[in-house]
């Protein structure tokens, strides 16, 4: 994460995990209790509920779509704590794919997959994409107070 919009940073959280789906709950779980924990996030309601969910799908599909060629890399997610957002990003090695592509699933006719980015934009108040030479980096921000302009 950028240097330049780590100012005002209160609390940083990074974990590095193999790249198994039962790390996923690893995560999840880590960064619901990131937010139980941090007095200032305590009484938003729903947030920590919000965060589990919304990683434990980009950690999903940081693994599922992964695959083998980022095997010994595994995937990270960062927690970043400002004084009016909370900022989580998921890095793997996948192959990349552009978000524009993915459709939106169809809520009246059950498909088994597919909802994963859907549910994370649904949660988040902001999903970013991008790719660097090595990497996927997907960055989710839910603003603490969502009636302030950011």
């Amino acid at each position: 994460m950028n240097a330049k919009k780590n100012k005002g940073l209160i609390c940083r959280l990074s974990l590095c995990l193999p790249l198994e789906l039962e790390q996923i709950s690893t995560a999840a779980i880590l960064g619901r209790t990131f937010c139980e924990r941090q007095t200032m996030l305590k009484n938003i309601p729903d947030l920590a509920r919000t965060v589990e969910l919304a990683t434990s799908e980009a950690c999903t599909n940081a693994v599922k779509h992964t695959g083998s060629e980022g095997l010994d890399a595994g995937f990270s997610v960062t927690y970043e704590l400002f004084p009016d957002r909370l900022i989580i990003q998921v890095e793997d090695a996948g192959p990349g794919f552009d978000p524009e592509d993915v459709p939106v699933p169809d809520l009246k006719e059950h498909q088994v997959g597919g909802y994963g980015l859907f549910i994370i934009k649904a949660s988040m108040d902001d999903v970013s994409y991008h790719r660097s030479e090595k990497s996927n980096f997907l960055t989710m921000t839910k603003y603490l107070n969502p009636y302030e302009e950011p």
